[in-house]
């Protein structure tokens, strides 16, 4: 139990299955001096608002069902979801005008609003966007973006990305391999022209690397368009061994001979040796 005369000055809390919706704002308004929140709703339903003035972090371990909306944050710089539960659930960012970190975003999410910008997964495959690409409004102050590839609902990445234009590191998470099931609609990168955040994008690394034709796409696009890209990080599946053909095949497919930049370095390592390439992530693992 908490007691009052140190809650205005805790600085750094965790909250793990509990039922939440109805005193999280209260405790958190006592919270002044909150700077890091850890929520783990474990068997629990979570559905509320983050409002905080002082919170810098933010690490949400979800169940499937749950709501969450910052509401007002506006010191918040860091918002982490895990990776593997935060699917199927609704995420609204209204205020967050500091976000320098957002992830893992699981392209399963029911509804994910960013600002005034709405990307709703409704009964048919797919997100459907709320507002066309010009009216999108975007999150300029976010620098490093995280996002889980799913099996079905990727179409919608292009008019994500344009919600960043001053991205510099994309982390991407893969599906997991899948022999049957519904795949999703083909994205054609080459007719999505050049996206703002290509001019700020400086390292792109993809765990889960599989090699095929829908990864290699998106690389492409990234690898032709990136006017400052640096290097490219592939953390290969246990399924492809890095062998000279296998290298050289990938070089081919994402056109490097092509890259905008010239001094972009590809390069290839097994997944699980190079983990603490996304250990910025990892950080869930705490809760």
């Amino acid at each position: 139990m908490l007691l009052p005369s140190i809650i205005p000055n805790i600085k750094e809390l965790r909250l793990h299955s509990m039922h939440l919706s109805d005193l999280l704002q209260s405790l958190l308004s006592k919270c002044v001096s909150l700077e890091t929140l850890h929520i783990s709703s474990g068997t629990c339903t979570f559905v509320g608002s983050i409002s905080s003035p002082n919170l810098r972090k933010f690490v949400w371990k979800p169940t499937e069902k749950d709501e969450l909306i910052i509401k007002d944050a506006p010191n918040l710089e860091s918002l982490v979801l895990d990776v593997y539960t935060a699917r199927d659930c609704k995420v609204k960012v209204l205020d967050a005008p500091k976000l320098q970190l957002l992830g893992m975003l699981h392209m399963n999410f029911k509804a994910l609003q960013l600002g005034e910008t709405f990307f709703d997964r409704q009964t048919t495959p797919g997100f459907v966007v709320k507002a066309m690409p010009c009216q999108i409004k975007t999150l300029s102050s976010v620098k490093t973006l995280g996002i889980r590839l799913s099996l079905t609902f990727n179409e919608t990445i292009p008019d994500l990305l344009r919600c960043f234009p001053c991205l510099e590191n994309f982390y991407i998470m893969n599906y997991e391999t899948c022999i049957s099931g519904r795949y999703s609609k083909k994205v054609i990168w080459d007719e999505q022209g050049s996206l703002d955040f290509l001019d700020h994008l400086k390292t792109v690394t993809m765990k889960g690397f599989h090699g095929d034709k829908r990864d290699a796409e998106l690389l492409r696009y990234l690898v032709i368009n990136g006017k400052v890209l640096k290097r490219v990080t592939l953390l290969c599946s246990k399924s492809k061994p890095i062998t000279e053909h296998f290298v050289k095949n990938i070089r081919w497919q994402l056109c490097f001979k092509n890259r905008a930049s010239i001094d972009l370095e590809l390069m290839f390592f097994a997944d699980t040796e190079r983990c603490h390439e996304f250990s910025l992530w990892n950080q869930i693992i705490m809760l």
